[in-house]
C-alpha cells in the first residue's frame, strides 16, 4: 500500500516564498528627488492586479457546466476588475513637496484629485502613524479663507504622514499632531 506524501513540492515552496517576499518588500514605491516625495503602488502590485483580470476571465471560461455559478462570478469579476479596479491602481498617486501635496485616487472615470497648497493653509491636522486604525483618521487642512479641506487617508497617504508634517512646518504652517 502506498502512502501519499503531504509535503509541498519544491516548486510550491518556491512560489510561496516568492509571494511572501513580494509582500515583505512592500506594496508601495516611494521616490524622493529635489524635495519632492512621490508614492505610488509598487510595480508588482500593478502587474498582479492587471494580470489577475485575464487569468480570472480565462479560468471562468474554462470551468465546466457543473460550476456555472462560479463561471459567471469569475467572468463578471474579471471584467469589472479590468474595467474599474486595474486602471485605478495604475493611476493612484500621492505627491508632497515644499509647496504642498497632491493626491489622485479613486476610479479612472471619477477620480478624486486634491491639491493642497501650504501657502493657502492656516492649520493642518496630520495624524500620527500609531493613531491610524481601521477608520483611518483623515488629514484636515484649515485654509486661510476658513474652509476646512478633508483628505481621506488611503494606503499611499499613510506612507507620507511625516513628510506632510515636515513640509508644512517648513512652509510655516501650524501643524497639529493628534494623539
Amino acid at each position: 500500500m502506498m502512502t501519499e506524501s503531504r509535503t509541498a513540492t519544491p516548486r510550491v515552496r518556491l512560489s510561496i516564498m516568492a509571494f511572501a517576499a513580494l509582500f515583505l518588500g512592500g506594496c508601495v514605491e516611494r521616490s524622493a528627488s529635489d524635495g519632492t516625495v512621490v508614492v505610488t503602488f509598487a510595480t508588482w502590485v500593478r502587474i498582479a492586479v492587471v494580470a489577475a483580470c485575464p487569468v480570472a476571465l480565462f479560468a471562468g471560461l474554462r470551468l465546466r457546466r457543473a460550476w456555472m455559478k462560479w463561471k459567471i462570478v469569475l467572468i463578471v469579476l474579471s471584467l469589472l476588475g479590468g474595467a474599474v479596479v486595474a486602471p485605478g491602481v495604475l493611476l493612484d498617486r500621492f505627491e508632497v513637496d515644499r509647496g504642498g501635496f497632491r493626491t489622485s485616487t479613486g476610479l479612472w472615470f471619477a477620480p478624486k484629485v486634491q491639491d493642497i497648497r501650504f501657502a493657502d493653509a492656516e492649520t493642518i491636522w496630520v495624524p500620527r502613524a500609531q493613531v491610524i486604525d481601521r477608520r483611518r483618521t483623515p488629514i484636515m487642512v484649515r485654509l486661510r479663507n476658513g474652509v476646512v479641506e478633508t483628505v481621506a487617508q488611503g494606503d499611499l497617504i499613510t506612507q507620507c504622514l511625516e513628510d506632510v508634517a515636515d513640509a508644512a512646518k517648513a512652509a510655516r504652517v501650524r501643524v497639529v499632531r493628534p494623539n
